[in-house]
């Protein structure tokens, strides 16, 4: 009975993992607190925040949007945290919407909002699906405060450069 429990352990084990490496499955998709999927590549963001302002009302699951993704010529594969408002804002702004990328950026920032993959947004969330930040995609990096401050900088006093001269005058 062990032996067949332990081949039968193996089987799954390589079965497994065969599927895991094969099978096209979402690893990296994220989810708001209502386990809808979060717009997370170019091709999403930018799709979601286009015909989402066009119909003046971010529908969940626009029929446009779906097709938007299935013809545009933005990257639908490759997923960043760090860029997804951005491209969500720039699809926006495309639509002659009248403000800046950065003023649009900042209404996401401020609400906690996030694009939803099929089209709409989200502001609900949770301890468990928190809202995405881009430390969590590991590009910006938490600054080293334990180092020693005044290397290679010169402190400023009134606009004015100080240097201390090491060498005595004679």
């Amino acid at each position: 009975m062990k032996k067949f429990a332990l081949w039968l352990g193996i089987v799954a084990l390589v079965v497994g993992g065969g599927i895991a490496t094969f099978w096209p499955i979402d690893f990296w998709r994220l989810f708001d607190a209502n386990q809808r999927p979060l717009a997370m590549t170019e091709a999403e963001n930018w799709c979601a925040g286009y015909h989402g302002m066009l119909s003046k009302r971010f529908a969940e699951g626009d029929p446009a949007v779906a097709r938007c993704m299935e013809t545009t010529a933005y990257d639908n594969e490759t997923p960043s945290i760090a860029n997804s408002i951005l491209w969500a804002c720039k699809g926006i702004v495309a639509t002659g919407w009248n403000g800046l990328v950065i003023q649009c950026q900042d209404i996401f920032e401020a609400n906690q909002m996030w694009m939803l993959a099929g089209g709409g947004f989200t502001a609900e969330w949770s301890d468990a699906y928190p809202r995405p930040v881009p430390l969590d995609e590991g590009v910006i990096e938490e600054p080293n405060t334990r180092g020693n401050r005044s290397e290679g900088v010169a402190p400023s006093y009134y606009g004015e450069s100080y240097t201390q001269d090491t060498e005595e005058e004679e």
